[in-house]
């Protein structure tokens, strides 16, 4: 039984519902005009009526109890090839993020937005076969959760793979980069699993990564050539090693001085 507080002139005051939650204004604003840059009436999500966003498919939220709101926690957007437009900065404004998936995009232009920057929930971050260029950001090496990132398929990005990816040290991270148009130097001490760079433009490889087993620098499929220095060709395990991380280059590109068996 429940007691309420009354005198015995008035009738007892019964606890008020609470409203129906509706969707955080703050992401409510944000998706309006990620779906607008991105031409979202050409997404295999489906149209949304910018109304109701119980129609807005691709999104996953979550029910914050003290503000009796929901708030976005993934984004999942597979477009068409009908889709023109770009990544609207207003992705930075789902703070609450953690999965982010924009793929099959290819007629998506303009840069990866630098305000991913404030995703800092932001565990896994994929943006595939678009048409995006100007680089990767440097500022997603500075999220804090991000576990994995996969830009597979950019090849109009270009540049080089920013210095901040060796700020990244979780030794589970798993980042991949192939065919995204990269060349130049690979940044010194990446602490990560795995960097996947296939498919890109690189001509030289950095031999270090043989000597340590930490980070597996995959660069199958680039223009990598020159000579093995010999620290690494009388060293058993740091050949092997190199022989696995540099398959199948390019163009006939291979070492000078690699062994017979390769």
């Amino acid at each position: 039984m429940t007691f309420y507080a009354c005198n015995s002139n008035d009738e007892p005051e019964l606890p008020k519902e609470k409203p129906e939650p509706r969707l955080s204004k703050v992401d409510s604003l944000a998706l309006v005009k990620i779906y607008q840059a991105a031409d979202g009436d050409n997404w295999k999500n489906g149209k949304w009526n910018l109304k109701d966003f119980k129609t807005w498919t691709g999104i996953s939220a979550y029910l914050d109890t003290i503000h009796n709101e929901y708030r976005v926690f993934e984004l999942y957007v597979r477009a068409t090839s009908e889709a023109h437009g770009t990544l609207s900065p207003s992705l930075g404004e789902l703070t609450e993020l953690r999965y982010l998936t924009f793929t099959d995009a290819n007629n998506i232009t303009g840069e990866i937005p630098k305000s991913i920057s404030k995703l800092v929930n932001l565990r896994e971050m994929n943006i595939t076969n678009t048409s995006c260029t100007g680089g990767i950001p440097k500022e997603i090496f500075l999220l804090p959760q991000l576990k994995w990132i996969n830009l597979y398929n950019n090849e109009k990005l270009g540049g080089e793979l920013p210095q901040e990816i060796a700020l990244v040290e979780d030794p589970e991270a798993i980042f991949d980069f192939c065919n995204c148009g990269l060349s130049g130097k690979i940044p010194d001490n990446i602490k990560i699993r795995i960097v996947r760079l296939w498919y890109n433009k690189y001509t030289e490889f950095p031999f270090h990564y043989c000597l340590q087993e930490q980070t597996t620098l995959s660069m199958k499929h680039n223009f990598i050539s020159g000579e093995i220095p010999d620290y690494i060709l009388n060293n058993e395990k740091a050949l092997k090693a190199l022989h696995i991380m540099t398959l199948n280059q390019l163009d006939g590109c291979t070492f000078s001085n690699a062994p017979e068996w390769w």
